[in-house]
Protein backbone atom coordinates (compact mmCIF):
# COMPACT_ATOMS: atom_id res chain seq x y z
CA UNK A 1 0.00 0.00 0.00
CA UNK A 2 1.29 3.46 -0.89
CA UNK A 3 -1.09 5.72 0.98
CA UNK A 4 -1.55 8.98 -0.90
CA UNK A 5 1.48 8.49 -3.15
CA UNK A 6 0.80 8.08 -6.88
CA UNK A 7 2.49 5.03 -8.44
CA UNK A 8 2.55 3.58 -11.98
CA UNK A 9 -0.47 1.29 -12.69
CA UNK A 10 1.09 -2.17 -12.85
CA UNK A 11 -0.92 -5.36 -13.44
CA UNK A 12 -0.52 -6.55 -9.85
CA UNK A 13 -1.59 -3.20 -8.40
CA UNK A 14 -4.67 -3.04 -10.65
CA UNK A 15 -5.59 -6.61 -9.71
CA UNK A 16 -5.15 -5.87 -6.01
CA UNK A 17 -7.23 -2.70 -6.26
CA UNK A 18 -10.02 -4.57 -8.06
CA UNK A 19 -10.09 -7.20 -5.32
CA UNK A 20 -10.27 -4.50 -2.65
CA UNK A 21 -13.03 -2.56 -4.36
CA UNK A 22 -15.04 -5.77 -4.85
CA UNK A 23 -14.88 -6.36 -1.10
CA UNK A 24 -15.90 -2.78 -0.36
CA UNK A 25 -18.74 -2.86 -2.87
CA UNK A 26 -19.98 -6.10 -1.34
CA UNK A 27 -19.83 -4.58 2.14
CA UNK A 28 -21.81 -1.51 1.01
CA UNK A 29 -24.53 -3.65 -0.58
CA UNK A 30 -24.77 -6.26 2.16
CA UNK A 31 -24.39 -4.09 5.24
CA UNK A 32 -24.15 -0.33 4.72
CA UNK A 33 -27.29 0.06 2.60
CA UNK A 34 -29.51 -2.26 4.72
CA UNK A 35 -28.19 -0.70 7.93
CA UNK A 36 -28.95 2.80 6.68
CA UNK A 37 -32.48 1.75 5.74
CA UNK A 38 -32.96 0.14 9.16
CA UNK A 39 -31.61 3.20 10.99
CA UNK A 40 -33.85 5.52 8.98
CA UNK A 41 -36.84 3.41 10.04
CA UNK A 42 -35.91 3.05 13.71
CA UNK A 43 -34.83 6.68 14.04
CA UNK A 44 -37.15 8.35 11.56
CA UNK A 45 -37.33 11.35 13.91
CA UNK A 46 -33.77 12.08 12.75
CA UNK A 47 -35.30 13.41 9.55
CA UNK A 48 -36.45 16.31 11.73
CA UNK A 49 -33.27 17.14 13.66
CA UNK A 50 -29.98 18.62 12.56
CA UNK A 51 -31.54 20.67 9.78
CA UNK A 52 -29.56 23.47 8.13
CA UNK A 53 -30.55 26.42 5.96
CA UNK A 54 -30.28 24.40 2.74
CA UNK A 55 -27.43 26.40 1.22
CA UNK A 56 -24.97 24.01 -0.41
CA UNK A 57 -21.59 24.46 -2.08
CA UNK A 58 -19.47 22.02 -4.06
CA UNK A 59 -16.34 22.50 -6.17
CA UNK A 60 -17.21 19.34 -8.11
CA UNK A 61 -15.61 15.94 -8.04
CA UNK A 62 -13.82 13.56 -10.42
CA UNK A 63 -12.30 15.75 -13.10
CA UNK A 64 -11.41 14.35 -16.49
CA UNK A 65 -10.51 15.52 -19.98
CA UNK A 66 -7.21 16.58 -21.54
CA UNK A 67 -6.89 19.49 -19.11
CA UNK A 68 -9.22 18.27 -16.38
CA UNK A 69 -11.76 20.73 -17.69
CA UNK A 70 -14.73 18.39 -17.22
CA UNK A 71 -16.28 17.02 -14.03
CA UNK A 72 -18.30 13.87 -13.51
CA UNK A 73 -20.13 15.45 -10.55
CA UNK A 74 -20.55 19.12 -11.35
CA UNK A 75 -19.67 22.02 -9.11
CA UNK A 76 -22.32 24.43 -7.93
CA UNK A 77 -23.70 26.76 -5.29
CA UNK A 78 -27.29 25.98 -4.34
CA UNK A 79 -29.19 28.85 -2.76
CA UNK A 80 -32.99 29.26 -2.73
CA UNK A 81 -33.34 26.39 -5.19
CA UNK A 82 -31.07 28.01 -7.79
CA UNK A 83 -27.71 26.48 -8.75
CA UNK A 84 -24.93 28.80 -9.91
CA UNK A 85 -21.23 28.19 -10.51
CA UNK A 86 -18.88 29.06 -7.62
CA UNK A 87 -16.74 32.17 -8.05
CA UNK A 88 -13.61 32.11 -5.90
CA UNK A 89 -13.52 35.88 -5.46
CA UNK A 90 -16.79 35.62 -3.49
CA UNK A 91 -15.18 33.45 -0.78
CA UNK A 92 -14.20 35.27 2.41
CA UNK A 93 -12.81 34.17 5.77
CA UNK A 94 -14.30 35.80 8.87
CA UNK A 95 -12.43 35.82 12.20
CA UNK A 96 -15.01 37.69 14.31
CA UNK A 97 -15.49 34.74 16.71
CA UNK A 98 -12.20 32.91 16.10
CA UNK A 99 -9.07 33.20 18.24
CA UNK A 100 -7.28 35.25 15.61
CA UNK A 101 -6.68 38.91 14.99
CA UNK A 102 -5.24 40.98 12.17
CA UNK A 103 -1.90 42.45 13.11
CA UNK A 104 -1.72 46.10 12.10
CA UNK A 105 1.96 45.88 11.21
CA UNK A 106 1.51 42.88 8.88
CA UNK A 107 0.62 43.24 5.21
CA UNK A 108 -1.82 41.43 2.96
CA UNK A 109 -4.37 40.71 5.66
CA UNK A 110 -2.07 38.39 7.63
CA UNK A 111 -3.48 37.20 10.94
CA UNK A 112 -1.99 35.94 14.17
CA UNK A 113 -3.31 33.81 17.06
CA UNK A 114 -5.21 35.68 19.78
CA UNK A 115 -6.20 33.12 22.48
CA UNK A 116 -7.49 35.83 24.85
CA UNK A 117 -9.65 37.57 22.26
CA UNK A 118 -12.95 38.68 23.77
CA UNK A 119 -16.03 37.01 22.31
CA UNK A 120 -14.07 34.31 20.46
CA UNK A 121 -14.63 30.62 21.14
CA UNK A 122 -12.88 28.56 18.46
CA UNK A 123 -9.73 28.18 16.37
CA UNK A 124 -11.94 27.64 13.31
CA UNK A 125 -12.46 30.67 11.09
CA UNK A 126 -15.85 31.24 9.53
CA UNK A 127 -15.87 30.76 5.75
CA UNK A 128 -18.50 32.64 3.80
CA UNK A 129 -19.59 32.58 0.18
CA UNK A 130 -21.18 35.83 -0.91
CA UNK A 131 -21.52 36.68 2.78
CA UNK A 132 -23.40 33.48 3.69
CA UNK A 133 -22.57 30.15 5.30
CA UNK A 134 -22.80 27.07 3.04
CA UNK A 135 -22.77 23.35 3.78
CA UNK A 136 -20.56 20.94 1.87
CA UNK A 137 -20.17 17.17 1.69
CA UNK A 138 -22.09 14.22 0.21
CA UNK A 139 -25.50 15.79 0.82
CA UNK A 140 -24.42 18.95 -1.01
CA UNK A 141 -22.93 17.01 -3.95
CA UNK A 142 -25.81 14.60 -4.31
CA UNK A 143 -28.40 17.40 -4.10
CA UNK A 144 -26.61 19.76 -6.52
CA UNK A 145 -26.22 16.93 -9.05
CA UNK A 146 -29.84 15.81 -8.73
CA UNK A 147 -28.89 12.40 -7.33
CA UNK A 148 -30.64 12.92 -4.00
CA UNK A 149 -33.90 14.70 -3.39
CA UNK A 150 -34.50 15.06 0.30
CA UNK A 151 -34.08 17.51 3.14
CA UNK A 152 -31.16 18.87 5.15
CA UNK A 153 -31.49 16.77 8.31
CA UNK A 154 -29.16 14.42 10.14
CA UNK A 155 -30.71 11.40 8.46
CA UNK A 156 -30.53 13.05 5.05
CA UNK A 157 -26.77 13.44 5.49
CA UNK A 158 -26.41 9.79 6.45
CA UNK A 159 -28.58 8.61 3.54
CA UNK A 160 -26.76 10.82 1.00
CA UNK A 161 -23.37 9.59 2.23
CA UNK A 162 -24.46 5.98 1.89
CA UNK A 163 -25.78 6.58 -1.63
CA UNK A 164 -22.58 8.36 -2.64
CA UNK A 165 -20.45 5.54 -1.23
CA UNK A 166 -22.32 3.03 -3.39
CA UNK A 167 -21.94 5.19 -6.51
CA UNK A 168 -18.21 5.74 -5.89
CA UNK A 169 -17.49 2.01 -5.47
CA UNK A 170 -19.26 1.35 -8.78
CA UNK A 171 -17.30 4.13 -10.50
CA UNK A 172 -13.95 2.94 -9.17
CA UNK A 173 -14.64 -0.60 -10.35
CA UNK A 174 -15.54 0.73 -13.81
CA UNK A 175 -12.37 2.85 -13.98
CA UNK A 176 -10.12 0.04 -12.83
CA UNK A 177 -11.50 -2.27 -15.51
CA UNK A 178 -10.58 0.36 -18.14
CA UNK A 179 -7.15 1.11 -16.68
CA UNK A 180 -4.20 -0.32 -18.61
CA UNK A 181 -0.86 -1.14 -17.06
CA UNK A 182 2.01 1.11 -18.08
CA UNK A 183 4.33 3.95 -17.02
CA UNK A 184 3.13 6.73 -14.78
CA UNK A 185 0.93 9.08 -16.85
CA UNK A 186 2.44 12.17 -15.22
CA UNK A 187 4.49 14.85 -16.96
CA UNK A 188 6.27 17.06 -14.44
CA UNK A 189 7.24 20.47 -15.80
CA UNK A 190 10.81 21.54 -15.14
CA UNK A 191 10.02 25.21 -14.68
CA UNK A 192 7.24 26.93 -12.78
CA UNK A 193 4.37 28.13 -14.97
CA UNK A 194 3.31 30.76 -12.41
CA UNK A 195 4.29 31.78 -8.90
CA UNK A 196 0.77 31.78 -7.47
CA UNK A 197 -2.06 29.31 -7.88
CA UNK A 198 -5.41 28.39 -6.38
CA UNK A 199 -6.77 24.90 -6.77
CA UNK A 200 -10.21 23.70 -5.73
CA UNK A 201 -11.95 20.36 -5.68
CA UNK A 202 -14.29 18.43 -3.47
CA UNK A 203 -12.90 15.96 -0.97
CA UNK A 204 -15.17 13.38 0.65
CA UNK A 205 -16.18 15.77 3.43
CA UNK A 206 -16.85 18.70 1.11
CA UNK A 207 -15.28 21.71 -0.60
CA UNK A 208 -11.48 21.98 -0.43
CA UNK A 209 -9.34 24.97 -1.46
CA UNK A 210 -5.55 25.24 -1.60
CA UNK A 211 -3.74 28.47 -2.36
CA UNK A 212 0.05 28.71 -2.78
CA UNK A 213 2.35 31.64 -3.43
CA UNK A 214 6.02 31.08 -4.31
CA UNK A 215 9.06 33.29 -4.23
CA UNK A 216 11.55 31.61 -6.51
CA UNK A 217 11.58 27.99 -5.37
CA UNK A 218 10.47 28.86 -1.86
CA UNK A 219 6.87 28.63 -0.65
CA UNK A 220 6.16 32.10 0.68
CA UNK A 221 2.49 31.65 1.64
CA UNK A 222 0.13 28.71 1.77
CA UNK A 223 -3.52 28.71 2.74
CA UNK A 224 -6.02 25.88 3.00
CA UNK A 225 -9.77 26.01 3.52
CA UNK A 226 -10.87 22.51 4.44
CA UNK A 227 -14.38 20.99 4.22
CA UNK A 228 -14.68 20.84 8.00
CA UNK A 229 -14.00 24.58 8.25
CA UNK A 230 -16.95 25.25 5.92
CA UNK A 231 -19.28 23.03 7.92
CA UNK A 232 -18.05 24.02 11.39
CA UNK A 233 -17.78 27.75 10.83
CA UNK A 234 -18.52 29.73 14.00
CA UNK A 235 -20.74 32.78 14.08
CA UNK A 236 -19.67 35.52 11.67
CA UNK A 237 -19.43 39.22 12.45
CA UNK A 238 -23.22 39.56 12.12
CA UNK A 239 -23.97 36.63 14.45
CA UNK A 240 -24.99 34.20 11.69
CA UNK A 241 -24.08 30.61 12.51
CA UNK A 242 -22.35 28.00 10.34
CA UNK A 243 -24.03 24.73 9.24
CA UNK A 244 -23.13 22.56 12.25
CA UNK A 245 -24.10 25.21 14.80
CA UNK A 246 -27.35 25.87 12.92
CA UNK A 247 -28.08 22.14 12.95
CA UNK A 248 -27.74 22.03 16.74
CA UNK A 249 -29.80 25.12 17.58
CA UNK A 250 -33.35 24.28 18.66
CA UNK A 251 -32.70 20.57 19.11
CA UNK A 252 -35.02 19.10 21.73
CA UNK A 253 -33.49 16.55 24.11
CA UNK A 254 -36.33 14.34 25.44
CA UNK A 255 -34.38 12.96 28.40
CA UNK A 256 -31.13 13.55 30.27
CA UNK A 257 -29.80 10.18 29.08
CA UNK A 258 -29.79 11.53 25.50
CA UNK A 259 -28.17 14.90 26.20
CA UNK A 260 -24.93 13.75 24.55
CA UNK A 261 -26.34 11.13 22.19
CA UNK A 262 -28.54 13.33 20.02
CA UNK A 263 -26.12 16.28 19.64
CA UNK A 264 -23.35 13.75 19.01
CA UNK A 265 -25.25 12.15 16.15
CA UNK A 266 -26.00 15.53 14.62
CA UNK A 267 -22.33 16.50 14.73
CA UNK A 268 -21.12 13.14 13.40
CA UNK A 269 -23.52 13.36 10.47
CA UNK A 270 -21.18 16.08 9.13
CA UNK A 271 -18.26 13.61 9.34
CA UNK A 272 -15.92 16.18 10.94
CA UNK A 273 -12.18 15.98 10.43
CA UNK A 274 -11.15 16.83 13.96
CA UNK A 275 -7.56 17.70 13.07
CA UNK A 276 -8.88 20.49 10.83
CA UNK A 277 -10.25 22.31 13.85
CA UNK A 278 -8.51 20.88 16.89
CA UNK A 279 -9.18 22.49 20.25
CA UNK A 280 -6.57 21.74 22.89
CA UNK A 281 -8.03 22.03 26.38
CA UNK A 282 -5.35 21.90 29.06
CA UNK A 283 -7.14 20.37 32.05
CA UNK A 284 -4.10 20.98 34.26
CA UNK A 285 -3.99 24.71 33.68
CA UNK A 286 -6.96 26.48 32.05
CA UNK A 287 -5.07 29.78 32.37
CA UNK A 288 -2.35 28.58 29.92
CA UNK A 289 0.95 29.26 31.74
CA UNK A 290 1.03 32.93 32.60
CA UNK A 291 -2.14 34.34 34.09
CA UNK A 292 -2.50 37.85 32.71
CA UNK A 293 -5.01 39.05 35.31
CA UNK A 294 -5.95 38.90 38.97
CA UNK A 295 -8.09 35.84 39.60
CA UNK A 296 -11.46 36.08 41.27
CA UNK A 297 -12.20 33.86 44.27
CA UNK A 298 -14.07 31.35 42.09
CA UNK A 299 -11.31 31.31 39.49
CA UNK A 300 -8.69 30.72 42.18
CA UNK A 301 -10.68 27.72 43.46
CA UNK A 302 -10.77 26.33 39.90
CA UNK A 303 -7.04 26.96 39.56
CA UNK A 304 -6.33 25.01 42.77
CA UNK A 305 -8.41 22.10 41.48
CA UNK A 306 -6.39 21.99 38.28
CA UNK A 307 -3.18 22.21 40.31
CA UNK A 308 -4.29 19.15 42.27
CA UNK A 309 -4.94 17.33 39.00
CA UNK A 310 -1.42 18.28 37.91
CA UNK A 311 0.08 16.86 41.10
CA UNK A 312 -1.74 13.54 40.68
CA UNK A 313 -0.62 13.33 37.06
CA UNK A 314 2.96 13.94 38.22
CA UNK A 315 2.63 11.13 40.79
CA UNK A 316 1.38 8.74 38.11
CA UNK A 317 4.25 9.71 35.81
CA UNK A 318 7.00 9.38 38.42
CA UNK A 319 5.74 6.03 39.66
CA UNK A 320 5.35 4.68 36.13
CA UNK A 321 8.96 5.60 35.41
CA UNK A 322 10.06 4.06 38.70
CA UNK A 323 8.27 0.80 37.91
CA UNK A 324 9.84 0.62 34.45
CA UNK A 325 13.38 1.31 35.71
CA UNK A 326 15.81 -1.46 36.70
CA UNK A 327 18.16 0.93 38.45
CA UNK A 328 17.39 0.89 42.18
CA UNK A 329 18.87 4.37 42.64
CA UNK A 330 16.46 5.74 40.07
CA UNK A 331 13.54 3.83 41.60
CA UNK A 332 14.21 5.24 45.05
CA UNK A 333 14.70 8.80 43.82
CA UNK A 334 11.52 8.78 41.72
CA UNK A 335 9.49 7.25 44.54
CA UNK A 336 10.75 9.95 46.90
CA UNK A 337 9.76 12.66 44.41
CA UNK A 338 6.31 11.06 44.04
CA UNK A 339 5.89 11.14 47.83
CA UNK A 340 6.76 14.85 47.81
CA UNK A 341 4.00 15.40 45.26
CA UNK A 342 1.57 13.68 47.63
CA UNK A 343 2.47 16.24 50.28
CA UNK A 344 1.72 18.94 47.72
CA UNK A 345 -1.70 17.40 47.15
CA UNK A 346 -2.40 17.67 50.89
CA UNK A 347 -1.30 21.30 50.95
CA UNK A 348 -3.42 22.21 47.95
CA UNK A 349 -6.47 20.39 49.33
CA UNK A 350 -6.09 22.30 52.60
CA UNK A 351 -5.91 25.60 50.67
CA UNK A 352 -8.99 24.56 48.73
CA UNK A 353 -10.87 23.83 51.95
CA UNK A 354 -9.88 27.26 53.34
CA UNK A 355 -11.14 29.07 50.23
CA UNK A 356 -14.22 26.92 49.81
CA UNK A 357 -15.34 25.55 53.21
CA UNK A 358 -18.38 23.83 51.73
CA UNK A 359 -16.19 21.78 49.43
CA UNK A 360 -14.00 20.77 52.37
CA UNK A 361 -17.08 19.68 54.30
CA UNK A 362 -18.40 17.64 51.38
CA UNK A 363 -15.04 15.93 50.93
CA UNK A 364 -15.03 15.01 54.61
CA UNK A 365 -18.57 13.67 54.29
CA UNK A 366 -17.45 11.52 51.38
CA UNK A 367 -14.55 10.15 53.41
CA UNK A 368 -16.89 9.45 56.30
CA UNK A 369 -19.19 7.40 54.01
CA UNK A 370 -16.31 5.13 53.06
CA UNK A 371 -15.14 4.87 56.67
CA UNK A 372 -18.63 3.88 57.79
CA UNK A 373 -18.88 1.29 55.04
CA UNK A 374 -15.50 -0.13 56.01
CA UNK A 375 -16.48 -0.25 59.69
CA UNK A 376 -19.73 -2.04 58.86
CA UNK A 377 -17.91 -4.60 56.66
CA UNK A 378 -15.34 -5.25 59.40
CA UNK A 379 -18.10 -5.74 61.97
CA UNK A 380 -19.90 -8.12 59.63
CA UNK A 381 -16.70 -10.08 58.99
CA UNK A 382 -16.02 -10.30 62.76
CA UNK A 383 -19.55 -11.51 63.40
CA UNK A 384 -19.17 -14.20 60.74
CA UNK A 385 -15.91 -15.43 62.31
CA UNK A 386 -17.49 -15.54 65.81
CA UNK A 387 -20.43 -17.55 64.48
CA UNK A 388 -18.07 -20.05 62.86
CA UNK A 389 -16.11 -20.41 66.10
CA UNK A 390 -19.21 -20.96 68.25
CA UNK A 391 -20.48 -23.56 65.80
Amino acid sequence: MHGGVAVPPTVDKITQALALIDDIHDFVNRYMLPDTELISTCYNDYYHIGETDGRFLSFGLFRFGNKNEQMLWKSGVLDDGIVTQPQLELIREDIARAWFERAKWLDDGEIRPAPYKSGAYTWTKAVLYQGLHHEGGPLARMTINGLYNGGTSTMDRIAARTLETLLITELIKEWLCKLKAGPAPICQKKELVRNQAISVTDAMRGALLHCAQLQGEKVEKYDIITPTVWNFSPKDEYGNRGPAETALIGTEIPSSELKFVIPGRIIRSFDPCISCATHILDARNPFIANVNKQLSADELVQALRTDIIGEYEAIISYEAHAISSQDQRVKQALQKIADEERKHVGQLEELLALLNPKEGQLIQQGKQVIQNQNTAQNMQAGSTVNNQITQ
